[in-house]
């Protein structure tokens, strides 16, 4: 199997309808009990990623003939927010490879996407990495993802520390908000293929379970403060996990405010190296 990638391609443009309904299970389903997504007055902004993820399965699908038959990790999510997801609008969606880099464990996959208003203004940038593990014969090539590492601070304390117990069908949940029906979140063969122990929660969710509780904790559950969400993953997440969510204090100095955030199972970090930022 050879690589097919076009560094640069860009899927067609997509114009999307945010959905009350659909933000509110999304919510319901990443354990976000916000009541201004129940009500429909504003979308979780990490329902940006199911939008979104219209053109990353697209640009797939254009780069790899064997999609959806591959296997993909999430390995980092890096989202700039611009402007709130409001149900009854529309939003214009685009995807863009960026970059290939080779490890001993398969190829990983940079890409960007994009989300616009209908006017062209910016909604969402996300950023992202996944691990493809059947592919070997990538070559490194194109752009790397841009810097997200927090500022450097001393150890900030911890703002807030919540448990989230996730349910043995959380990633049929997810699934069925998300679209995101890959196997190996519900296969424990294919997972196994792809080097992990079982069927795995999907990355994304465990972000968006992260985020919730940022923009709780950090933005006074105001979504429309929220700027940006980092995450890297540092182990799977398995459904019937408990996860344990820390927000740190703010680094001091920052504006708008940056936030360090780890997740933990059973005392393993899953997601390290992550920072929300809020607005004033």
């Amino acid at each position: 199997m050879t690589s097919t990638l076009d560094i640069g391609h860009a899927t067609p443009s997509t114009t999307l309808t945010v959905r009350a309904d659909d933000a509110a299970a999304y919510a319901r389903a990443t354990h976000d009990d916000n009541p201004r997504y129940a009500d429909g007055t504003i979308a979780p902004p990490m329902f940006g990623t199911v939008l979104g993820g219209r053109a990353v399965v697209m640009l797939y699908c254009a780069i790899f003939p064997d999609f959806p038959n591959v296997s993909m990790i999430h390995l980092v999510s890096d989202l700039h927010f611009h402007q709130p997801l409001v149900p009854g609008t529309q939003v214009v969606t685009w995807a863009r490879t960026l970059g290939l880099t080779a490890t001993p464990r398969g190829g990983l996959l940079h890409f960007v996407v994009h989300l616009t208003d209908e006017g062209g203004r910016p909604v969402l940038d996300w950023y992202s990495s996944v691990m493809l593990p059947e592919r070997r014969d990538i070559r490194t090539g194109g752009e790397l993802l841009p810097d997200a590492r927090p500022p450097q601070s001393p150890r900030r304390g911890v703002l807030a520390r919540r448990v989230v117990m996730l349910p043995g069908d959380q990633p049929q949940q997810y699934a069925a908000v998300s679209g995101d029906y890959q196997r190996l979140h519900f296969d424990d063969n294919v997972a196994r293929a792809a080097g992990l122990e079982k069927a795995v929660v999907q990355g994304a969710c465990t972000l968006a379970i992260c985020a919730a509780i940022a923009t709780d904790v950090a933005a006074g559950s105001d979504p429309t403060r929220l700027a940006r969400v980092v995450g890297r993953f540092a182990h799977p997440v398995y459904p019937e996990s408990r996860l344990v969510v820390e927000v740190s204090e703010p680094v001091e100095g920052t504006d708008p405010a940056v936030h360090s955030v780890r997740a933990t199972r059973n005392g393993r970090p899953v997601v390290r190296g992550g920072r929300v930022d809020v607005r004033p």
